[in-house]
């Protein structure tokens, strides 16, 4: 007899776990700011020391052997009073419509484990091997079900028409390009008017609005993780003007494009 669990299949291939950053850090006074609307949420293990981060008037102290989930879209402010030496991830846990299903955490979680999880990762922290990379991800993977079963968090896949999922995958390939609706109705094989009606229905969010988060995003990695300058990644992302560029980067993440470059965040 053999069972065949297509269905577990078909959910797994539409998970998809992106790491943007992995690194490790000791952090000190300096490190203090505010964080508006990320597009992509935080994990973070506690090593030493402690840090706090503020929302809405509640605080939330970051402590030694803890994992913390900081959610997509969870706006806070971070300080440090002494010294927090962590280890911290930038992902995104998407399915097909791209959008960090994180962030229907809504608020941060958290979990102790007495594990000192910096000997293991420390050693992988200049590796280009894939193997290695599997190995991180896959611990990456561990630590957020262990966080979501924790705090009784269920994650569901959402089912989007067809027309949307290939709305979205032509918005994602041509970032460097201006698009418009029309380009991307075309694309999809509909309507303007049709697409706009399906995005605004399943995504909760205009084509024009996942157009320039998704920019915003990708400006953000761009800002710390390339040598290119704020003009550079400007004209890449199809703006032709810098200065409106910088504007709805400030609008999005709280600060201007400079700010975030040389922000102390990780």
């Amino acid at each position: 007899m053999i069972t065949n669990n297509a269905a577990l299949c078909e959910i797994a291939n539409d998970i998809k776990l992106n790491l943007y950053s992995f690194g490790y850090a000791t952090v000190k006074s300096t490190w203090n700011g505010y964080v508006k609307n990320p597009v992509f949420s935080r994990l973070y293990y506690i090593v030493g020391g402690k840090a706090c981060i503020e929302h809405d008037g509640e605080k939330i102290e970051l402590l030694p052997q803890n994992w913390y989930l900081l959610p997509a879209g969870f706006s806070f402010n971070f300080c440090c009073e002494n010294m927090m030496e962590h280890i911290f991830f930038h992902i995104t846990l998407s399915g097909a419509d791209a959008i960090d299903m994180l962030g229907r955490c809504i608020q941060p979680i958290f979990r102790k484990d007495d594990t000192d999880w910096s000997v293991f990762y420390k050693k992988y922290l200049t590796s280009e091997n894939i193997a290695d990379s599997l190995v991180v991800k896959q611990k990456v993977y561990d630590a957020l079900i262990k966080l979501l079963k924790s705090n009784n968090i269920s994650l569901e896949i959402v089912e989007f028409s067809e027309c949307v999922q290939k709305a979205v995958e032509f918005i994602k390939n041509n970032l460097d390009k201006k698009i418009c609706l029309s380009s991307v109705a075309e694309y999809a094989y509909i309507s303007k008017s049709t697409l706009t009606n399906k995005f605004k229905k399943e995504l909760k969010i205009t084509v024009q609005e996942y157009i320039k988060g998704q920019k915003m995003f990708a400006a953000a990695q761009l800002l710390k993780n390339a040598n290119m300058s704020i003009e550079e990644i400007s004209e890449y992302l199809g703006f032709s003007d810098q200065f409106y560029f910088s504007k709805c980067f400030k609008q999005r993440f709280g600060m201007s494009p400079l700010k975030y470059k040389k922000s102390k965040i990780n």
